[in-house]
């Protein structure tokens, strides 16, 4: 199989998981971000599902309000700042390798683990971003729009 060939099975097979991945990383993200806030998590999905309106989720954390809980809004936005950190790395490791990558030499293994790094790094966290600000834009819904509504109210 050619390079093309694994790509195209990463984009076509392998997507759903990079998904799942990159749903858990998300909802993580909120996870801490409410912890580190003071809040307990009442609730962690990471599957997708539809509420009682019927709109789709990805996932959700629904946090547990505690005395001294903070509500701020870095917890809206911690999934872009793991985003930014995946990106950066992911970039900075594609130019320190690129003067010793020579792609006709790298075994079927190798090809694959560089694909998946791509997609984990790089292109996932690119998906979240733009999907987020989709949703933002078109429904003025989730992280985005429920930051915007608190920096409006504090």
């Amino acid at each position: 199989m050619t390079n093309w060939h694994y790509l195209l099975l990463h984009l076509t097979l392998g997507y759903p998981i990079y998904q799942l991945l990159g749903t858990i990383k998300h909802e993580l993200a909120h996870a801490v971000a409410f912890k580190l806030s003071g809040f307990g998590i009442q609730e962690f999905r990471i599957l997708p599902f539809r509420n009682n309106d019927g709109t789709f989720f990805w996932g959700c954390v629904t946090p547990e309000i505690k005395d001294g809980a903070r509500d701020n809004v870095h917890i809206y936005y911690a999934p872009y700042y793991v985003d930014f950190v995946l990106i950066v790395t992911g970039l900075l490791f594609g130019f320190c390798l690129r003067q010793h990558i020579v792609l006709s030499e790298f075994t079927a293994l190798e090809v694959n683990g560089l694909i998946t790094a791509v997609m984990l790094t790089i292109v996932s966290p690119i998906v979240d971003i733009l999907y987020n600000l989709y949703k933002y834009w078109r429904w003025n819904r989730g992280d985005f729009a429920q930051a915007h509504a608190f920096s409006l109210t504090h």
